[in-house]
């Protein structure tokens, strides 16, 4: 128990180094070339996975990535990480990472994102600007317009409800939860709802 443990901890830990460490290689193939499916192994291998495009499956065996698109679904165990995703990106265990979601992005572990438009769901959410719906344990959000619900729950900006047992928000929100906080609101701080709009 305690090797395998050991490899997990191992394995997450090169996800977690090539995930910073992530440099554009090229720009992607024309969304014209295309396959209908991908294996991937870890980052790179096979070299076919960074600029390509896949319209059906890309499988992560026990990862996947690349700065091509990927409009059906993106499953791994580990790390799902292209860049741009119509339709799912998910990782079981490990960590989902895209620029660009318009779909669902889910992970029991951390999911990562510029941009979404859709939902975006696990353990650690974070993500630059969404419309649609964040669930998950802690969430980070500069902008969103839709819901926003989790224990603890950050946003910059929220256009909608944020939905948890901590709320914070610079500005705008409607808030329901233990403690809520709007940084501009009239009243800041207030326990079971807040509002600013």
């Amino acid at each position: 128990m305690r090797k395998i443990l050991a490899l997990a901890v191992a394995v997450l830990c090169m996800v977690s180094l090539h995930a910073q460490e992530k440099v554009q290689s090229g720009p992607p193939k024309p969304s014209d070339n295309y396959t209908f499916f991908q294996l991937g192994f870890f980052p790179g291998i096979p070299g076919s996975m960074e600029t390509s495009n896949v319209y059906g499956l890309k499988l992560g065996a026990p990862m996947v990535c690349g700065y091509g698109r990927a409009y059906g679904i993106e499953p791994s165990f580990f790390y799902s990480g292209t860049d741009y995703i119509k339709g799912v990106q998910a990782a079981w265990v490990g960590y989902s990472d895209a620029k660009e979601v318009l779909g669902l992005q889910a992970s029991m572990g951390t999911c990562n994102v510029n941009e979404f438009k859709g939902i975006q769901t696990g353990a650690v959410c974070v993500a630059e600007t969404g419309s649609g719906i964040q669930l998950s344990g802690v969430g980070v959000i500069d902008d969103i317009v839709g819901i926003q619900g989790g224990i603890v729950n950050v946003a910059d900006y929220v256009e909608g409800l944020q939905l948890g047992a901590f709320n914070y928000s610079s500005e705008g929100a409607f808030q329901i939860g233990a403690i809520n906080y709007i940084e501009n609101g009239l009243v800041p701080c207030m326990i079971l709802m807040n509002v600013s709009f």
